[in-house]
């Protein structure tokens, strides 16, 4: 009898911040895959808005406590995607053969269907799997929208308390260096 074989996705994004749409996806992908790996990737071309190590504990601690905590694993790199999966499934041992890229609207499908072409010349055994949010209005550019000029209580709509308590801290801290210019 052979044993069915392993398969794991790389999930990767700024997540700048962290958002409920975020979430979903990974959640929907452990419905596919045994193992999910959230890539929290560092792009030089853009500036971050929260820190990265702390945005990933707050979204590390949404999966604790549910059956499924063990097979989600995070982790950061300055690599494109596919290269990053490459690297860690050879260092590791467990090999990455999925990409998941989570789209709200057709917008993001051609978007992400020109990526996906990009990473097949870069490492052709590598399969982007498309995943429709649960929240197609949810993206971080939103979520720092609402954030910038609303009511912080609005976004409960767009990310969790604890994730929001890093957007706080890291918004007053630039805030407070921008007023010292």
């Amino acid at each position: 009898m052979s044993q069915r074989r392993i398969c794991n996705a790389i999930y990767a994004g700024t997540f700048d911040p962290w958002t409920h749409g975020h979430t979903d996806i990974v959640e929907q992908a452990l419905d596919l895959f045994d193992r999910v790996y959230v890539l929290f990737a560092i792009n030089p071309t853009k500036q971050r808005k929260y820190n990265m190590h702390e945005m990933m504990a707050a979204a590390k601690n949404m999966f604790l406590h549910h059956d499924y905590e063990d097979r989600i694993i995070f982790i950061e790199s300055k690599q494109f995607t596919v290269d990053a999966a490459h690297n860690f499934s050879l260092v590791h041992d467990d090999r990455i053969d999925y990409l998941v890229r989570g789209i709200r609207n057709v917008n993001d499908f051609m978007q992400e269907e020109i990526l996906a072409e990009a990473n097949r010349k870069l490492w052709s055994s590598m399969e982007t799997v498309y995943i429709r949010s649960r929240f197609p209005v949810i993206s971080s550019t939103m979520a720092n929208e609402v954030f910038t000029h609303r009511d912080h209580s609005f976004m409960a709509n767009y990310v969790t308390h604890e994730v929001l308590e890093v957007m706080i801290k890291w918004s007053s801290m630039s805030n407070s260096s921008s007023s010292r210019s």
